[in-house]
């Protein structure tokens, strides 16, 4: 995550580190990659350098920060029972 390492942000890796509500799913066209590209150049350019790129991007609401969850095997979005969703 070195493309965030200005933000000096200290995160875990391999963990799960927050409980969200996905609100909605959204298609990134060429037209729209250049939207978010204008909103935030830094954030989005890994996205517009690659010429074949198609996807889709969710809307997160509700996020709210958990314990650390040690988590093995490729990361993705899941449903996790987690019993307290606070910060200790």
């Amino acid at each position: 995550m070195g493309l965030f390492k200005h933000l000096n942000l200290e995160y875990p890796i391999g963990k799960i580190i927050a409980q969200v509500t996905i609100t909605d799913c959204i298609y990134v066209d060429e037209e729209f990659a250049q939207k978010l590209y204008k909103k935030d150049p830094i954030v989005y350019r890994g996205l517009i350098s690659k010429d074949d790129w198609d996807g889709y991007g969710f809307k997160l609401e509700n996020v709210k920060e958990v314990s650390p969850i040690e988590v093995n095997g490729k990361l993705s979005l899941w449903d996790y029972e987690y019993e307290n969703s606070k910060k200790n």
